[in-house]
């Protein structure tokens, strides 16, 4: 078990002040100690949701790197620009498309980045 203070509540004949804390990462004991367990509760089932700068997501219980779904969003995104501009003729004012697409998907992943995971 971990306290708080990194020392044990029932030491060799030392008594200290700290009380023994559960350290639970990424909830808000490590913001008021003495938060009660209905907060602790609540916050718990909001955790999943925070990541707490977790680099993965579980799905279905595969840890994937985060990054892939915003490039996902952003591949799709980038997709659907270069969809608009062929359908409309504007793609013949674009020098070199292939490199475009890559620009646009670089922009798009980098700002659903940055909305979604600051």
């Amino acid at each position: 078990m971990l306290f708080a203070a990194g020392v044990s509540h029932t030491g060799a004949g030392v008594r200290c002040g700290v009380k023994p804390v559960l350290f639970i990462p990424c909830s808000i004991t490590a913001l008021l100690p003495h938060a009660d367990g209905a907060t602790l509760e609540a916050v718990g089932k909001f955790d999943r949701w925070i990541h707490c700068g977790q680099p993965e997501l579980s799905v279905a219980g595969l840890l994937v790197p985060w990054i892939v779904f915003i490039g996902a969003l952003g591949f799709l995104a980038a997709w659907l620009v270069m969809a608009i501009l062929e359908r409309t003729g504007l793609s013949r004012h674009v020098w070199h498309l292939p490199l475009f697409f890559v620009a646009l998907l670089v922009l798009f992943s980098s700002l659903i980045g940055a909305l979604f995971f600051p």
